[in-house]
């Protein structure tokens, strides 16, 4: 995937306070559109590696 990158963190409890870098941007925890199998489907169903904007734009549907 063009021009994304994906970060984790580890928390030991939801409300664990934590720092997020500068260089972050929004959190996608519960996007299905984020999700492992999605970002492995929609650059095949593509054809061609896939930007935030095309990830941004794509229908997944939730749980």
């Amino acid at each position: 995937m063009a021009d994304v990158s994906l970060a984790e963190v580890e928390l030991e409890h939801e409300e664990q306070a934590s720092e997020v870098p500068d260089w972050a941007g929004p959190g996608v925890s519960g996007d299905p559109r984020f999700r492992q199998s999605a970002l492995l489907r929609l650059p095949a169903q593509a054809g061609r590696p896939l930007t935030l904007p095309m990830i941004l734009a794509a229908d997944i549907p939730g749980p």
